[in-house]
């Protein structure tokens, strides 16, 4: 169904029908949807059933409407997998990550009302703040720390050493001794050994200053010394991270004329102890709740899986839709199920207002006293173990339906099946060990003529491998195949919308048995694609087998089957006896079960000497010739009818 389908009542309306025609073909062999928009044409079923039992699905909640970003599609509704103890341990721990980023928040609020730092209009002599350096290279400006001069202070960011500078040139009123003073906001991840160089009248030095201590006057500046300048543009201090480690960070220069430094330091120092005091307790809060927050993430519980699934939602009855229509509504129908088969399964006297009603439904389809459930799930059996009858639509036994070639063996097979506890492995085991079952598919031609279509089950029928089962062969026989039991190839979570190429990537890549891989229904793998392989849009209890040139180009040109080729041979010539003809009959033993023969290892030798002389022109290596050529011969071997059919 369309998740992007813009009416809710509609796309709500549509799954429920899909749930309602997989539900009924799946375990009763009805095609109970046919129903949704008149009574069904051939099997008497009339549409109030239909929406009795549409009922029960859509008080089932399958979706969630709030996805993001707005007015994207629906999620599916998620459950954990996980036990309750494990659950409420992650729930705990993100509780707690959730209070301490709230604290955090709220220091970093009351931080950020505090005075954003010292006015350089407030301070006396001459001061450039940052903003009147000439910058050379890329600095950053930053508020992150405290205790700094108007806005903000530029920092470097650790990067481009030896690129970047600021130059600082003072307009001074009047010639004269300056103490020249440098503000930077410190922290333990600074250089130290940041180059500050004065350019005084009649000398130039240069000093390096350790940016992990304070500054020392008043948390602000510290003395570059004193130093003679002309009146006018004539000096500049220019500060670099040329050959440092750590951050640089520059944030203001002062020029104080000799004789004032006492007094420039009572105001620098008032203005200072203020901003200190109201940070200081911010600060070691932010600090310290940052510490509790990374050893909190370090205890992080390992994430609960979750898994796509249904609980119950609002419990109402369905009004009929007429001509299948939500938007036109006729009269309200009770939950409930197929009246046609009440006289056999009575149904429950009514439905519970506390619950969906799918307990009751599926208690009613799996019940004893529901023949047509067990009949359908044995045929299916049947049909898988045999390759065909006893009824060969395996999902329509109604009107409709082909009729069971033999229907007291199908009656037989479901009563031992209820009785034997619904147990698929016991009904196998049992259809197995048949002598039906293990008869060869050899022809004889008497029966042949009697009964020419094995509707007598004289010889067991001759079936194609499905794709799952052809490559898991090709893997095996080629040693690649991992038999790890369990696990999924994709998350079982809701992935995000168009995240599927993630899980088609894990399908080419992995060498798990085809049970593992995940299905995208619009991005089937190539070798499922040409055998055949059930479509992932429809229900599909019986699948084709058709024979396409498709199939033959796989075989032969896929990378996939060279690959395997070549795994296979490179095993057979590292592990197998010296003897080439012993390697030959231990390949046919691997893919076909069975001896080469004499005159089939003749052809097989006299291929593979013939194929690798006809590599010498192009290929010098002896040992990559030989490789080539049992490649070439294993190839031969996977893409051949015989190792894709069971006799």
């Amino acid at each position: 169904k369309l998740l992007f389908e813009p009416r809710k009542a509609k796309l709500e309306m549509d799954i429920v029908d899909e749930q309602i025609d997989v539900t009924t073909r799946a375990f009763l062999g009805l095609t109970v949807s046919c129903a949704r928009c008149h009574d069904h044409k051939f099997d008497p079923i009339p549409t109030r059933d239909y929406y009795a039992l549409a009922g029960i699905f859509a008080s089932t909640a399958t979706l969630i409407w709030d996805a993001e970003p707005k007015g994207g599609p629906p999620r599916w509704r998620e459950r954990p997998l996980a036990a309750p103890e494990r659950a409420k341990a992650v729930e705990d721990h993100a509780a707690a990550v959730a209070r301490l980023q709230a604290s955090l928040q709220a220091a970093g609020e009351m931080k950020t009302a505090l005075p954003g730092g010292v006015s350089s209009s407030e301070l006396a002599g001459i001061v450039l703040d940052n903003s009147m350096a000439q910058l050379v290279g890329s600095w950053k400006e930053s508020t992150y720390a405290t205790n700094f001069i108007d806005k903000n202070y530029l920092q470097d960011g650790n990067t481009g050493k030896g690129e970047k500078s600021a130059r600082f040139v003072p307009d001074l009123p009047q010639a004269g001794r300056y103490e020249v003073q440098f503000a930077y906001v410190p922290r333990r991840n600074r250089a130290r050994n940041v180059p500050v160089t004065v350019h005084a009248a009649n000398a130039a030095r240069t000093v390096l200053i350790d940016q992990t201590e304070p500054p020392t006057i008043d948390d602000l500046f510290v003395s570059l010394g004193t130093f003679e300048f002309a009146a006018g543009t004539n000096g500049a201090v220019v500060v670099s991270n040329q050959g440092t480690e750590g951050f640089v960070t520059i944030d203001a220069v002062r020029f104080v004329p000799a004789g004032m430094e006492m007094t420039m330091k009572m105001q620098t120092g008032q203005k200072a102890r203020a901003k200190k005091s109201g940070t200081a307790m911010t600060d070691r809060s932010i600090h310290q709740l940052l510490d509790d927050l990374q050893e909190l993430r370090a205890k992080e519980p390992p994430p609960v899986p979750m898994a796509m699934a249904a609980q119950d939602g609002t419990i109402c009855n369905c009004r009929i839709n007429l001509r299948g229509d939500p938007e036109k509504l006729g009269p309200e129908v009770p939950r409930g199920f197929l009246s046609v088969l009440e006289k056999t399964v009575p149904p429950p006297a009514s439905l519970s207002n506390e619950a969906s009603g799918r307990l009751e439904l599926a208690d009613w389809i799996a019940s004893n006293q529901n023949p047509l459930t067990a009949r359908v799930a044995v045929n299916r059996i049947w049909h898988y173990l045999f390759g065909g009858r006893l009824v060969e639509s395996v999902d329509n036994f109604g009107a409709l339906g082909e009729r069971p070639t033999h229907p007291e063996l199908l009656d037989y097979l479901a009563l031992r099946f209820m009785e034997q506890g619904w147990s698929f492995k016991k009904i196998i085991r049992a259809l197995m060990l048949s002598s039906t079952y293990q008869m060869s598919s050899d022809l004889d031609p008497l029966a042949y003529a009697k009964d020419p279509e094995n509707k007598l089950m004289w010889r067991m029928n001759r079936r194609r491998l499905d794709a799952e089962a052809i490559r898991d062969a090709v893997l095996a026989v080629s040693g690649q195949l991992d038999l790890t039991m369990g696990g999924s190839l994709s998350p079982t979570n809701d992935a995000p919308f168009g995240a599927a190429a993630m899980a088609s990537n894990a399908q080419v890549a992995s060498t798990r048995r085809s049970l593992y891989l995940p299905v995208i229904r619009n991005d089937t793998p190539d070798l499922f694609q040409v055998f055949d392989f059930a479509d992932p849009y429809l229900v599909t209890g019986k699948r084709h087998s058709t024979t396409a040139p498709t199939q033959a180009l796989f075989m032969m040109n896929s990378p996939f089957m060279l690959e395997q080729s070549r795994q296979w041979a490179g095993a057979l010539l590292a592990t197998a006896p010296a003897n080439d003809a012993q390697r030959v009959a231990s390949a046919y033993t691997q893919a076909f079960g069975r001896p080469a023969g004499a005159e089939t290892t003749e052809r097989a030798l006299r291929f593979i000497a013939e194929y690798q002389a006809a590599l010498e022109k192009n290929e010098p290596d002896l040992e990559k010739r030989r490789l080539m050529a049992w490649q070439s011969f294993c190839h031969a071997l996977l893409a051949s009818t015989e190792f894709r059919f069971i006799n």
